[in-house]
């Protein structure tokens, strides 16, 4: 953390936020928060582990699985830096496929995810007209 930037418990008030950063564990969306869960999960981390690998307890990981409104900011960023992805990607709402595809690539060892990137990095360069072509 910066020295210059105040250390203070700001809440996160999931009510006052847009799109789906305040979903909720039981509303049946597995956007918001729920992509900790996803994530950690996809990792093979209880939430012991993770809230171990975070500096925070261990329901305060529970409280951010389901959406809970007292989370910090400092805790979630704690958290996505604990499991390796941007603060962005705990809030992202992902289609069932973007959601399969990005779980299996995150439960690849480091050098099995070599290969996935270097498929990517095919797909992506290929004509947008190829592109055009394959989708009709």
């Amino acid at each position: 953390m910066r020295a210059d930037i105040p250390n203070r418990h700001i809440p996160v008030k999931y009510t006052y936020s847009h799109v789906e950063f305040g979903a909720r564990a039981d509303d049946g969306k597995l956007g918001g928060m729920n992509n900790v869960a996803a994530i950690r999960k996809a990792k093979k981390l209880s939430q012991s582990d993770l809230a171990e690998m975070a500096g925070v307890e261990q329901p305060t990981i529970s409280k951010l699985e389901r959406g809970n409104e007292s989370v910090t900011l400092r805790t979630i960023k704690a958290v996505a830096d604990a499991l390796g992805v941007g603060v962005s990607d705990l809030f992202a709402d992902r289609s069932d496929a973007e959601r399969a595809i990005i779980d299996a690539y995150r439960s690849l060892p480091d050098l099995r995810r070599k290969g996935w990137q270097d498929m990517a990095r095919a797909v992506f360069s290929e004509q947008p007209q190829d592109l055009a072509q394959e989708d009709q």
